[in-house]
């Protein structure tokens, strides 16, 4: 997919996320009054049936055609990608569940598990001095020159 037209679909999920966008999404869905499904279920797909058709849309304006199975590909890996963001936008998420009291475990094992997260902390830094090449990119994507 061309990155100029995944740039434009990101661009537009993230403009369908703001809260007031949503808020007309569930004000149509809460006109319909369809029995059996949630609420939130019925917005979701409504939300996603309107990316669909933007990014469908968008395919014709540029290219005057549908996209072809490789983008669709790649349209069904952004959705995949920005899944759970979706889920807990439309309250979908399962809910976090309580918890529980600790087992009691010996002192060494206590030590092996401090061990090994101070080990996993340094393979990660957040030094916001590294020394990285600027890389160039059009809407955020970043692209070979």
């Amino acid at each position: 997919m061309d990155p100029f037209v995944r740039g434009v679909i990101e661009q537009y999920i993230d403009r369908m996320l703001l809260e007031d966008e949503m808020q007309k999404i569930r004000d149509l869905v809460a006109i319909m009054d369809l029995p059996g499904a949630s609420k939130e279920e019925i917005a979701l797909g409504a939300f996603l049936g309107t990316i669909y058709s933007h990014a469908n849309e968008h395919f014709l304006k540029m290219y005057n055609r549908h996209p072809d199975d490789s983008e669709l590909q790649e349209y069904l890996s952004i959705m995949q990608n920005r899944a759970s963001e979706f889920k807990s936008k439309f309250r979908l998420e399962p809910p976090i569940k309580e918890i529980e009291e600790p087992v009691n475990s010996s002192e060494e094992e206590d030590e092996e598990v401090i061990k090994t997260i101070q080990e996993e902390d340094e393979k990660f830094s957040f030094d916001s001095k590294a020394d990285k090449e600027p890389v160039t990119t059009i809407l955020g994507i970043p692209i070979r020159e």
